[in-house]
């Protein structure tokens, strides 16, 4: 129900902007142009709900530089960032994931952090350097059972060769 809530407070705000802009997506805008006509946006949740999807878009592009470029610290960056607005602007996180992601991003080798998939839940990615992984699940589980009573599980994934195309035979 949240999160139903939410997207329609994001569509509300496109149909407000769309007196202002010729946008057919709050995507379409950039970081400025949301803020020349951010005023129009009188009710905050609505102003909130524009705010984190032009900006997280703005992130995603970002964030296609910095890994076409090698910036893993800018791209860890950006990845906290977008945790961050989603749960102070989109408002889908809830105290299990604001918890992992902090004792994620205090552990030793963490890069990055954020919540994944629909919110109200409990999986997160972290950005961790190899060669600490074994310290940053330790510190991680202490840090996450103390504050909350929970245990934390850990999946393990790396790069791969990215999407491809498979021959017909």
């Amino acid at each position: 129900k949240e999160s139903f809530m939410n997207a329609a407070s994001a569509d509300e705000a496109l149909e407000i902007l769309k007196n202002s802009k010729a946008i057919t997506a709050l995507c379409q805008l950039t970081p400025e142009e949301l803020e020349e006509v951010k005023d129009k946006l009188t009710k905050d949740n609505i102003s909130r709900r524009a705010e984190h999807a032009v900006y997280e878009n703005h992130r995603v592009k970002k964030a296609i530089e910095a890994l076409n470029s090698g910036d893993i610290e800018g791209f860890g960056k950006l990845l906290t960032a977008s945790h961050n607005s989603l749960r102070d602007l989109y408002e889908v996180t809830g105290e299990a994931l604001d918890t992992i992601v902090s004792e994620a991003l205090k552990a030793p080798g963490c890069i990055g952090a954020r919540m994944t998939g629909a919110g109200f839940g409990g999986c997160a990615i972290a950005l961790v350097n190899k060669k600490e992984i074994d310290s940053f699940m330790d510190s991680v589980k202490k840090g996450y059972l103390n504050r909350t009573g929970l245990e934390a599980d850990f999946y393990f994934s790396g790069i791969g060769e990215g999407t491809g195309e498979i021959p017909l035979k």
